[in-house]
């Protein structure tokens, strides 16, 4: 089995600041094959704050991945749709894609404060034990691309 150092979260070596992948490296992620590879991650302070690459602070919805599925005939405030095609499940979550990747690159506070307002108060300043949080649940989850388990 090859070893992957997939490294969701890196060090900004001018700041020191920690710096979450973009979203188009989230999803070059999602579509491996998991099971090819033994998953090895660079370790990080779980209470740290998380940067874009331009050293501006990241934000993101303070719901926990488990409550997607308590949602789906329930409060609708995070999960907005969700359909099934082919034995897929594609759904529609506040801070996801439509196959259920994150996108923490997103959110920095100028866009939480303008296009965001509404919704203001779910947001929560992304931390690396948030990250890791998703992506033990996108790795969990993905059984195939755009389709995900127990749904």
């Amino acid at each position: 089995m090859k070893k992957l150092l997939f490294s969701p979260l890196t060090r900004i070596k001018r700041t020191c600041k920690i710096s979450v992948l973009s979203y188009s490296g989230w999803r070059k992620f999602y579509k491996m094959n998991f099971s090819e590879f033994e998953i090895s991650l660079q370790q990080f302070p779980h209470d740290e704050y998380v940067y874009n690459r331009k050293g501006e602070q990241l934000f993101f919805y303070s719901y926990k991945p488990s409550e997607i599925k308590q949602r789906i005939n329930g409060d609708n405030t995070i999960l907005n749709w969700f359909s099934v095609y082919n034995n897929s499940v594609y759904f529609g979550c506040r801070g996801l894609d439509c196959d259920g990747v994150p996108t923490f690159s997103h959110h920095n506070a100028d866009r939480v404060a303008q296009n965001s307002f509404k919704w203001m108060a779910m947001y929560e300043p992304l931390t690396v034990k948030t990250v890791l949080m998703w992506l033990d649940w996108l790795m969990a989850n993905k059984v195939e691309r755009g389709t995900f388990a127990n749904h």
